[in-house]
């Protein structure tokens, strides 16, 4: 069934079905196996490399629009005239400083947990 269908079936209707409703509240732990659920039926009902592959080409094709006119209009806002050349290098700068965040961000979530682990839930 088509997920625009799937949208429009009412919560007994989708759990008929084998989906979770997304409109329920619903903890971080039950968000993470609703989208691992969602990923299985999708990978058990079709061939996933296609969408994949060519999902993951265009993620990355728009993502580097975004950064090269992040970096062009910064540039323009300073005055600045930059070459292709000197775009391409920002944005790289760009994509590095975003993944050297996010793995900050990892690092900190993991801290937590663990002394989340150590000291009990209750005290943080």
């Amino acid at each position: 069934m088509p997920e625009d269908d799937r949208a429009k079936l009412s919560h007994s209707e989708v759990s008929r079905l084998g989906g979770i409703a997304a409109s329920a509240k619903l903890t971080p732990e039950e968000r993470r196996l609703r989208a691992q659920h969602a990923g299985l039926m999708a990978a058990a009902t079709r061939d996933t490399r296609q969408y994949t592959k060519a999902g993951l080409a265009a993620a990355r094709i728009a993502r580097t629009e975004r950064l090269e006119n992040r970096v062009r209009d910064a540039a323009l806002a300073r005055g600045e005239e930059l070459s292709d050349k000197e775009v391409k290098r920002r944005v790289a700068a760009l994509r590095k400083a975003h993944m050297v965040r996010i793995a900050l961000k990892s690092s900190r979530a993991r801290s937590k947990r663990r002394q989340v682990a150590v000291n009990g839930e209750g005290s943080q």
